[in-house]
């Protein structure tokens, strides 16, 4: 599968620099990715608002149900250094239930990432998008 990640400008920064390496997503709803990524699955970033900046294989994922606050705490504590996530994000998750954290490798800088606001489903609001990759390319965006 072929994924989109929107993200902020300063984790983009992280990524791009190699000091973040794994990517995490925490809902208090079984949302996208939870449960639909998987190993050698591919990553595009895109800045929230702005460009697509990276794409990256995915090579472990993590996924954590029935969280609580001091499950949250207890992820933050694991996964701090290498989410790279302000104090702020990690308070802010008290309350999810759900949680996908991916190991990422192969991170390359890119320009350009698949259009994906054609796809079946897409929600503009959404931080996370999955693409078929058996669907027919519907063309490169530079900001979709």
């Amino acid at each position: 599968m072929v994924h989109i990640a929107i993200v902020q400008r300063r984790i983009a920064g992280e990524l791009l620099s190699g000091r973040k390496s794994v990517e995490s997503r925490l809902s208090s709803r079984q949302i996208a990715p939870f449960g639909l990524v998987s190993a050698g699955d591919r990553i595009f970033f895109r800045v929230s608002g702005g460009p697509f900046f990276a794409t990256a294989t995915v090579e472990h994922v993590a996924n954590y149900t029935s969280l609580t606050p001091a499950k949250v705490r207890l992820l933050a504590r694991l996964y701090r250094a290498a989410v790279r996530a302000t104090p702020d994000y990690w308070r802010s998750k008290q309350g999810a239930r759900f949680g996908t954290f991916m190991l990422l490798s192969m991170l390359t800088p890119v320009t350009e990432g698949p259009a994906y606001t054609a796809a079946p489903g897409y929600n503009r609001r959404a931080a996370w998008h999955v693409l078929d990759e058996a669907a027919p390319p519907a063309g490169r965006t530079h900001a979709a």
